[in-house]
């Protein structure tokens, strides 16, 4: 954490006022670290942790690079599964007739069963992680307009400051060696033909 960068009273008010808004999340994720880039899906892992098994998630974190049509599982994993959830079933039922605990069965099959709804389609087919990245692209975008378009109103000087800082795209990044205090900040409160001037500009990557 690079703590010479420290925010300004007003726009960590600002910030802190909507602090469960999705955007002041990827705020706050992305502040502490600067120059860090993170993907979309790391950054949804980290704000919102699915409930997936360590394995999946491990995986996940290694396709994240070159996630672009790349199939979510395969079929010998699916294979696998299939026959893990077969054994589950059976020692669950024979847990049941011993009236011993089988939470942590239930558990484990419950964690296998998600895991394939979220990697395939209800035909069987496998998903691509190219469908999941422009979705995670898309929530991630929105979230921080609406935060931009909030600032823009409530706290000009948190709407400068944050378009300056923060790079958005496939790939988000606190960007620290930028000027916090661009031309015309006094000038925010002009109509709404500027307003649309703003955000037209919004940087994407």
């Amino acid at each position: 954490m690079n703590n010479n960068i420290k925010l300004k009273p007003s726009i960590r008010d600002f910030l802190d006022n909507h602090a469960d808004w999705w955007g002041v999340k990827i705020v706050y994720l992305l502040f502490p670290k600067p120059e860090e880039r993170f993907h979309v899906c790391r950054m949804s892992q980290i704000l919102d942790p699915p409930d997936y098994p360590a394995w999946q998630l491990e995986r996940l974190n290694r396709m994240l690079e070159h996630a672009n049509g790349i199939p979510q599982t395969d079929y010998q994993t699916l294979r696998d599964i299939d026959k893990r959830l077969e054994r589950l079933i059976a020692t669950k039922a024979e847990l049941m007739t011993a009236q011993l605990d089988y939470a942590y069965i239930d558990k484990e099959t419950d964690a296998l069963v998600d895991y394939r709804n979220e990697t395939t389609r209800p035909n069987g087919n496998i998903k691509n992680f190219r469908q999941d990245v422009h979705r995670e692209i898309q929530r991630h975008r929105k979230a921080f307009l609406r935060l931009l378009k909030a600032a823009l109103i409530e706290c000009p000087e948190a709407y400068y400051y944050l378009k300056a800082h923060v790079q958005t795209g496939l790939y988000y990044m606190w960007i620290s060696d930028v000027d916090d205090e661009p031309a015309g900040c006094d000038q925010t409160r002009t109509n709404k033909k500027s307003t649309r001037q703003h955000f037209h500009g919004h940087r994407r990557c």
